[in-house]
């Protein structure tokens, strides 16, 4: 066991990278430590995903926003051929990201300008959340256990984590 500390945005990237790792064919031991540093790192990853959502969700004038956030991204929505919104990831595709976001920034500037005030505080407490380090005890990885054709680079920043 190794105690570890990386910046909190580099979570995902790390978890992701095991999650490569863990479709490979792997001896036990190195499966073994591929799946426990992945639980570790989803730990993380979903208090920071908890972390992400705004806290008043229940304010009429946070409502009126996700109602006019649905019909700005509607009308920005990338459309196929059919006329029906491109589906993406559960979601759908914007066609102009740029445009939708000045749109809505814009109508939120003007419509509740204290919205506005609290969605940027929480942008920067999140910035700070994600800038800020967490330590994690991992499980140690030795090199000697990777298949022969693994190439370490595909670990991303996990890589300072084997042991050579």
């Amino acid at each position: 066991m190794s105690n570890i500390t990386i910046k909190k945005r580099e979570v995902p990237e790390a978890f992701a990278a095991l999650g490569q790792i863990a479709t490979l064919k792997l001896k036990r031991k190195l499966a073994y430590a591929v799946a426990k540093n992945r639980r570790r790192l989803q730990n993380e990853m979903k208090d920071l995903q908890e972390a992400q959502n705004f806290p008043d969700i229940d304010r009429d004038d946070y409502k009126a926003w996700e109602a006019k956030r649905k019909d700005i991204a509607d009308k920005y929505a990338e459309r196929g051929p059919d006329g029906k919104r491109v589906e993406s990831r559960g979601g759908f595709r914007l066609a102009n990201p740029v445009a939708y976001e000045e749109e809505l920034d814009k109508w939120l500037q003007f419509a509740h300008p204290q919205l506005k005030k609290d969605f940027d505080e929480h942008e920067r407490q999140l910035k700070e959340l994600f800038d800020s380090t967490v330590e994690i005890d991992i499980h140690d990885m030795d090199l000697e256990d990777f298949p022969e054709e693994f190439l370490p680079e595909a670990l991303g920043i996990c890589v300072d984590w084997i042991k050579a």
